[in-house]
């Protein structure tokens, strides 16, 4: 994966992408990184690459020649570089998007600073990224964030090759809580199912307790997506009559707190993820559509109450 940076202040990027996994992404030549100065693409004796507004105000705003001429000679040699702009004003930036950013081939970040970008240059975004309601230095330090969760995506990035899909959000929902060593600390134990050596019973807790974290720190997030059981779980019900097998495939059910329902539908990608979208909200059950086939669930927003037979009828 090549990954390039426009920006105003190339040399922040060499204590982030110097250390730690952005180091070993590289050295495994996994990952091609390269900071480009914006300066070399302008024409003045001051290297200028910011003015004063149109209309007025305060600040500066960068300006777009500079911009357009650097990502022309950039785009110009290897493959075709999707280009990304970091602004407040962009769509919301979360695991899903590392995601697909992480399956680009080439990623080019132009960082904004100052005042903002000249809204002409927008021209050359692909994609818009915002890291959330506030106002940042600069596009570098956005950048940053965005490089390093989309990097971690790349197989063999982390140490284990799985690494990535156990963490918050992989799912659609937060971490279960971690521990090590030792196991008492200050009169505070590690759960006893976790020193039990029970794979099965280790994988229930973990889920309830992410579960549970999600409800309790996610009060909002309706269903975001949903990943097949696997191992012995998925041989266990690979035994089961179909109309059961299907009724297992359960995600996690919520008990609303106002016993309020809604309607939605699930689809399956190529990965055995089960995605749902919000179809609008109506008093009776969701309606979860997989395959072609519907079956009937309660699924709710707040507390959850497990994977239990009661929320799902074939």
């Amino acid at each position: 994966m090549i990954i390039e940076t426009l920006s105003t202040f190339p040399g922040m990027y060499a204590s982030v992408m110097g250390s730690s996994m952005m180091r070993i992404a590289q050295e495994k030549g996994i990952l091609e990184f390269k900071a480009h100065d914006l300066r070399d693409w302008t024409h003045d004796r001051h290297r200028t690459t910011d003015d004063d507004p149109y209309g007025g105000g305060d600040g500066l705003v960068m300006k777009c020649e500079p911009i357009f001429e650097a990502h022309d000679a950039i785009a110009s040699t290897g493959p075709r570089p999707t280009t990304v702009f970091l602004s407040p004003c962009g769509e919301p930036f979360d695991d899903a998007v590392a995601c697909e950013l992480a399956r680009e081939e080439r990623l080019l970040f132009v960082c904004g600073h100052y005042e903002g970008i000249d809204e002409r240059a927008n021209a050359l975004a692909d994609r818009v990224i915002s890291l959330g309601d506030y106002v940042l230095t600069s596009g570098e330090l956005a950048s940053m964030v965005v490089i390093d969760a989309a990097v971690r995506k790349l197989p063999g990035v982390l140490g284990a090759e799985t690494g990535a899909l156990g963490e918050s959000f992989a799912d659609g929902l937060l971490e279960y809580p971690q521990y090590t060593r030792p196991a008492t600390f200050r009169g505070m134990d590690v759960p006893p199912v976790l020193l039990s050596g029970d794979h099965a019973a280790v994988a229930r807790w973990r889920r309830e307790r992410s579960l549970e974290r999600t409800a309790r720190l996610r009060p909002s997030w309706s269903v975001r997506s949903f990943r097949a059981p696997t191992s012995s779980c998925s041989k266990r019900w690979g035994r089961r009559p179909r109309r059961r097998r299907r009724a297992s495939l359960k995600r996690a059910a919520h008990r609303p707190l106002e016993r309020r329902r809604e309607s939605f539908s699930a689809r399956s990608d190529c990965d055995g993820e089960f995605h749902a979208e919000r179809l609008g909200r109506r008093v009776g059950c969701r309606a979860v559509r997989r395959r072609g086939v519907v079956s009937l669930a309660v699924l709710a927003t707040q507390r959850p109450v497990g994977f239990t037979r009661r929320a799902w009828r074939g």
